[in-house]
């Protein structure tokens, strides 16, 4: 009895291994990039735990604000963004115990906003 493999049978084993394979590690890839994507996803409001109690109460009084924060001189100081400066009005710098420490926007800005670096600040909310 002889045996004839054909060169085209040869190409149709490769191609469908190829496929085989291929399909597998995509599948393996899909469900690897799914399964990070979900555990990276997270709207716990408690994540957020390093926001001193005030800064705290002013982002469930205001929750499209965004909070900034940069050190200075061995403390957190606070950027309450919430968009005024848009408009001229004034978002303020406040301290971990909500003391106001500056301003930015409206006309003119203070003096004291030089202190801060406008590249510094560090987005922690949301």
């Amino acid at each position: 009895m002889t045996f004839y493999i054909s060169w085209g049978h040869i190409e149709d084993i490769v191609r469908s291994t190829l496929n085989t394979r291929t399909m597998r590690i995509v599948k393996c890839l899909s469900i690897a990039i799914l399964t990070t994507f979900l555990w990276s996803c997270n709207d716990d409001p408690d994540h957020y735990t390093d926001l001193p109690d005030c800064v705290q109460s002013i982002v469930d009084d205001t929750p499209q604000i965004i909070i900034k924060s940069q050190e200075i001189d061995n403390s957190v100081r606070y950027w309450l963004n919430t968009g005024a400066n848009a408009l001229d009005g004034d978002e303020y710098i406040v301290s971990s115990s909500c003391d106001t420490l500056c301003y930015y926007g409206g006309w003119v800005n203070p003096d004291c906003i030089d202190e801060y670096d406008s590249e510094g600040w560090t987005q922690v909310w949301p």
